[in-house]
């Protein structure tokens, strides 16, 4: 793991209760693999640090390694500046307190600049953007959407970028998630729009789960060989 994480005020997030102290190290790794600029994040929490965490690392690298001779240059640009948009309803006393002890620890490594805090519920967000013209590269869906995984999915999907991603937690070991990944793999067969794979946390009973969805372009040949 980076030094960073090893630091002590890294340490102190290990011992989290917000049950994503794996997928978070996997949002972190993947941000930092697909270099997004717009993130959003449903549902504040011990990943938020992770996400901020990579976003940070990336422009650590831009002006470390911006002269590195097999990159490409339009992802090691000093004008990359990616920003996370979160939102959080916080009307829950558990969320609220969860919300203040990730905004401490933020602001404590200097990574609030790169949040912007949206407070309402995702389906008063989702009725917000619906008519707007804009796009997302990462999507991460921390909360309960109940019955509505579909209906959130089909919303967030549609403000997706062409190679943007979406990742949903607990999708495999609920009744419901189970049920809106399976239909996901049904809509699949009919349609050539997104790629999707789902990870299991056999360890565990709940929040042991995420999927991932991709959402299709042309991703170029640099290369003959890897």
């Amino acid at each position: 793991m980076k030094e960073e994480f090893a630091n002590i005020k890294f340490q102190s997030l290990l011992n989290n209760d917000f049950d994503t102290e794996n997928v978070s190290i996997f949002l972190y790794s993947l941000i930092k693999c697909c270099r997004p600029k717009q993130l959003i994040e449903v549902g504040c929490g011990y990943s938020t640090i992770f996400l901020t965490k990579a976003i940070e690392d990336i422009k650590k690298e831009i002006n470390t390694k911006q002269n590195y001779q097999i990159a490409n240059q339009e992802f090691w640009e000093k004008e990359y500046n990616p920003s996370l948009e979160i939102i959080e309803d916080g009307s829950d006393k558990l969320c609220g307190e969860n919300y203040k002890k990730v905004l401490n620890i933020l602001q404590e490594q200097n990574l609030d600049r790169y949040v912007k805090f949206n407070f309402c519920s995702a389906y008063d967000f989702i009725n917000q953007i619906q008519n707007k013209t804009i796009e997302y590269d990462f999507v991460w869906l921390d909360f309960g959407s109940g019955q509505k995984y579909m209906e959130v999915f089909n919303a967030f999907f549609d403000k997706l970028s062409l190679g943007g991603i979406i990742i949903i937690h607990s999708t495999l070991s609920n009744l419901l998630g189970r049920l809106f990944v399976t239909e996901l793999k049904l809509e699949q067969k009919n349609r050539n729009d997104f790629e999707l794979i789902s990870f299991f946390e056999p360890h565990k009973i709940v929040q042991n789960s995420f999927t991932v969805i991709r959402k299709v372009d042309n991703t170029p040949i640099y290369t003959v060989q890897a």
